[in-house]
């Protein structure tokens, strides 16, 4: 039997569907890393939807779906790993940044041990997924899609929400309306009244600045690295940070913008004296940090007498060493009890762990910090801008609590590091052949 002039015929030797897909798995560490990024975002919508869509409760043998969700998954995750033939990350800097941010949550375990405070089943899936990265390393390009993935699933979470509450199907976050009309005298709100948005949105992702930051990172997504992504990630993040209203959102973003723009590499901007655009970029996140958090019209109730930060600071200086611990923070009364967090992740890092457990911990975002920057002079910004961002943003908000589970937000300053360190070997491996080939093709005296 014949083909006919129109029917195409598929080489003898190219491997059927099934095959391509496996020899995907074999090759590509997007699988399980892609794995590790959708079950962060589950997990995290899912402890926003169950109270809304379940408010008397709802669990699975006693534990709620942001608990079993990440249980279910990590052993579809661990399959893809086994599958994956990869190979243990040759960055050394990579290999102590992972080594130490697991030495960081023994630390942090210890210290919550030693105050009996309690906390969640997650904690043990932390280190597990450290040892994954560690062992069977993604590449730059495989690291930034994941990035593009949690970008995308994002997106998907924005959307589905706002139209969740258009359609009455979940409840917006109940504001008091003292709280509401106060919010809309002191804060720029063009959405406010459009669109069903009233006051400062709270949007999927627990409350607004923890929203605005996601927003954040969505427009420095789309910048750092221009794809068709971008098209989608810029248009909905400045929907977000509108929409939430957050100062610190903009202090991020402004962060964020500043390192793509000091350590751009082409365009207009590249041509500016790197000096004149480092000086630049200081004095305007200086200056919107002090008009944000230190101007008479600030509306933080942070600092001063009877300040959030100012009571979680003398917890910390009644037990500076190893903190109070979280079951201290729940017995102190006054302002602690009434906000329940410190409203910074440094603070409260301080108060629940005293200094050993912050200086362990920001020893081992060090070492990450040290990878990005040099990623960063070397022509790859964009997981540094990231991350200043968050820890930019991490001044006014608490994103997680004490880097001891697997959270959407961590992951995106694991994966920056996993980014931009592997980008570095990638490029020495690639100069080091080209030095070669050139010396190969010098003419014999």
């Amino acid at each position: 039997m014949t083909a006919s002039p129109t029917q195409e015929v598929a080489p003898a030797d190219a491997p059927a569907p099934r095959g391509r897909l496996l020899a995907w798995l074999q090759d590509s560490s997007l699988p399980y890393v892609g794995s590790l990024v959708v079950t962060a975002m589950l997990a995290g919508y899912a402890n926003y939807l169950s109270p809304l869509v379940f408010p008397d409760g709802f669990t699975i043998k006693g534990q709620s779906l942001a608990i079993v969700i990440p249980f279910v998954l990590f052993p579809v995750t661990l399959v893809l790993w086994l599958v994956y033939r990869g190979h243990r990350s040759r960055s050394v800097w990579v290999q102590w940044f992972l080594i130490a941010m697991s030495v960081a949550w023994l630390v942090h375990m210890a210290i919550a041990r030693y105050h009996g405070d309690q906390h969640t089943h997650l904690v043990w899936l932390y280190v597990p997924i450290l040892a994954l990265l560690l062992f069977k390393a993604p590449s730059s390009d495989e690291a930034w899609a994941a990035l593009i993935l949690l970008g995308w699933l994002a997106v998907v979470i924005l959307i589905l929400t706002k139209v969740l509450e258009s359609m009455g199907a979940i409840p917006v976050f109940h504001v008091d309306q003292g709280i509401l009309d106060w919010e809309k005298g002191r804060y720029w709100l063009p959405l406010d009244g459009h669109f069903g948005f009233n006051g400062r949105w709270p949007g999927p992702f627990g409350f607004n600045s923890k929203t605005g930051f996601v927003s954040v990172f969505l427009i420095l997504l789309g910048f750092a690295k221009w794809t068709r992504s971008s098209w989608v990630f810029i248009p909905v993040g400045v929907l977000g940070i509108l929409a939430t209203g957050g100062r610190g959102s903009l202090l991020s973003l402004l962060t964020g913008v500043a390192v793509l723009c000091v350590f751009a590499v082409s365009g207009p901007i590249a041509r500016i004296p790197l000096w004149l655009r480092m000086s630049a970029g200081a004095a305007a996140v200086l200056l919107l940090g002090y008009v944000f958090l230190a101007s008479p019209t600030s509306t933080t109730g942070r600092t001063g007498p009877g300040g959030i930060w100012t009571a979680f600071v003398a917890q910390w200086q009644s037990a500076p060493v190893f903190g109070v611990g979280q079951s201290g923070l729940s017995t102190a009364g006054g302002q602690v009890a009434i906000s329940m967090e410190a409203h910074s992740l440094y603070i409260q890092e301080l108060a629940k762990f005293g200094i050993v457990g912050f200086a362990v911990q920001y020893l081992a975002i060090g070492i990450g910090l040290v990878v990005l920057a040099i990623a960063a002079y070397r022509g790859l910004s964009g997981p540094l801008a990231i991350v200043a961002a968050f820890f930019m943003a991490s001044v006014t908000e608490i994103f997680h609590d004490g880097w001891q589970e697997h959270s959407s937000y961590g992951f995106m300053v694991i994966l920056s590091v996993l980014t931009a360190g592997a980008w570095l070997l990638e490029r020495s491996s690639a100069d080091a052949e080209q030095r070669s080939d050139g010396l190969a093709l010098q003419p014999v005296e």
